[in-house]
């Protein structure tokens, strides 16, 4: 006796083939049967007449590294019909981890979501999900920012040799531990202090071991084109395939360059490059509220980026910067709080930056800087 039976569903096989109806049968968690008429008796029998039945979808560019330590039932990805997540992008991953950033995400884990780290190399972290279990299957990219903090800290320097060696030698031992390439987010600190030739020798260490280079480009907006010219140079000199994350075009008065940016990918992939990319369908985006600092502000440790936040000339300089980038109240009022951490600001969740700092008779940017002290 089968477990469930699905009678006269659409079937989509995921290789792009017309859709067809079908009976499918499930036993013990696999499919056991595909037919048009499966005969015998079930557990649980469904009339899928009108719906439609399809593989899980793969989502290519996740951030569950760590919450799948802490929700492993992923219910907000199941429920989406993923099965399948790439994690470790934007240069962000669990594992290889070291020095001072391994104390400091124990520490910030510990504090904000009871999470016990005890693993420093991507081995140690696949074993400890294997072995609790997770609903979904995990396809792990060793995150550049990562391993750079590892290294050097927040460092806002060139790497030096040693640390390149070092760097090369962590993603070395990630790609044999099972990762399957090296991601970056080269807006966000210290990644962003990286030279594109750092970038060039970590890929090649990647491609030597059959991996692939998924990046947070350098910008999205202002300087896009640059952006896209750059990490496709990157893939060329380190003869690896690129997945360009989340391509956009950030900001109105971008919009225009989309049909360029497709014209560059599509040229390069006319020579013959490995290029794809992921986009999603809104024009919206989410990342830390720090990505409006200039780059200067998001040198060094954490206890270092807040006192320059506190200090009473950095702050002034940086308000200036942020009025000058964000002019109208329209700018401010395109900025949402959608999370927070702290209890003393739960009431920003939800609001925008304009409707804070009205609340509160500050600047936007003001306010902006109160947020990055209070929530760290």
């Amino acid at each position: 006796m089968k477990n469930l039976i699905f009678r006269n569903v659409d079937i989509y096989d995921g290789l792009g083939s017309d859709p067809y109806v079908s009976d499918i049968a499930i036993d013990d968690g696999y499919i056991c049967s595909v037919d048009t008429s499966i005969s015998g008796k079930s557990l649980k029998e469904i009339d899928a007449t009108g719906l439609a039945i399809c593989p899980g979808f793969i989502d290519i560019h996740g951030h569950s590294d760590y919450y799948l330590l802490i929700n492993p039932s992923a219910e907000a990805k199941v429920k989406q019909g993923i099965t399948t997540e790439v994690g470790g992008n934007c240069g962000y991953s669990a594992a290889p981890i070291g020095g001072i950033e391994f104390q400091f995400r124990q520490s910030l884990y510990k504090e904000q979501f009871d999470l016990e780290l005890s693993f420093k190399t991507l081995e140690d972290y696949l074993k400890r999900i294997e072995k609790q279990g997770i609903a979904l299957n995990y396809v792990p990219l060793i995150g550049h920012n990562t391993i750079r903090a590892s290294v050097m800290g927040g460092s806002a320097s060139p790497c030096n040799q040693k640390q390149l060696l070092e760097m090369e030698k962590l993603v070395d031992e990630g790609m044999k531990q099972g990762a399957f390439g090296l991601s970056t987010g080269l807006v966000y600190a210290p990644a962003n202090f990286a030279e594109s030739s750092e970038l060039v020798s970590l890929c090649k260490i990647a491609a030597n071991r059959g991996g692939f280079f998924a990046t947070h480009m350098r910008s999205e907006g202002d300087l896009l084109i640059e952006s896209i010219e750059e990490v496709l140079n990157i893939s060329k000199q380190a003869n690896i395939p690129i997945q360009i994350s989340h391509l956009k075009t950030a900001g109105e008065k971008n919009w225009n360059k989309l049909d360029a940016a497709f014209e560059i990918i599509e040229e390069y992939r006319n020579d013959g490059h490995d290029v794809t990319c992921d986009r999603y369908p809104y024009i919206a985006s989410n990342t830390h509220l720090s990505a409006l600092l200039s780059e200067w502000a998001q040198e060094g440790l954490l206890n270092e980026k807040i006192e320059r936040l506190s200090n009473k000339e950095t702050r002034k300089r940086l308000i200036s910067e942020l009025s000058k980038k964000r002019k109208t109240n329209k700018d401010w009022n395109n900025i949402l709080i959608s999370r927070v951490l702290t209890k003393k600001n739960k009431d920003a969740e939800g609001k925008t930056l304009f409707q804070l700092a009205k609340e509160k008779s500050k600047k936007p940017a003001e306010v902006t800087l109160d947020l990055l002290i209070e929530e760290k």
